[in-house]
């Protein structure tokens, strides 16, 4: 008797097909790997103070959301003509606010979450926290589209912090504003 007479009926489709998906899988093209950057995105040290309400300027877009938003100026951090880095502070409809130190990568259209404010009023880093595309169809995660519109232009920075403010406050154009 051979080997494969008592398997189950659908075995030798199966094995073809999970042989071709591995096949396909080598041949395929390893995915685009952001461009290495030569600036890097830390904590400062030492880190700008957990932001109190009198030092934020909010900012509107587009959203479904009834959050208000806000940053700290005195957060806001250049690195190179590269990378921003900032404090956003999101308040809800009641009340509770959370505030995150965060970095925007103009080359890679990326973001990345660096610290959390925790309930104690300080800072806690976030350990490894991934680089995320930033996209414009992400209604909960919206403000980082602002964000990174108000800054970037062209794989680098659009001007220093006084410019980026100053569009993030008065944007540009009608993809900001709320409905």
């Amino acid at each position: 008797m051979s080997p494969g007479r008592n398997r189950p009926k659908g075995h030798r489709a199966a094995t073809i097909l999970a042989a071709t998906l591995m096949a396909a899988a080598l041949l395929a093209p390893a995915r685009a790997q952001p461009v290495a950057s030569t600036v890097v995105a830390e904590l400062p040290n030492p880190m700008p103070p957990v932001p109190k309400a009198g030092k934020l300027v909010e900012f509107e877009f587009r959203t479904t959301s009834r959050h208000h938003f806000a940053i700290d100026p005195g957060s806001m951090l250049l690195r190179g003509n590269e990378i921003l880095q900032l404090t956003i502070v999101v308040t809800s409809s009641g009340g509770s606010t959370n505030a995150s130190y965060e970095a925007f990568d103009c080359k890679n259209t990326t973001h990345r979450l660096l610290a959390v404010a925790g309930v104690d009023g300080n800072w806690q880093p976030v350990e490894n926290s991934p680089w995320v595309t930033v996209r414009t169809s992400d209604q909960v995660l919206r403000q980082h589209y602002a964000v990174f519109k108000a800054a970037c232009s062209g794989g680098g920075l659009s001007g220093g912090r006084e410019d980026i403010l100053r569009r993030l406050v008065n944007p540009p154009n009608e993809l900001y504003y709320s409905q």
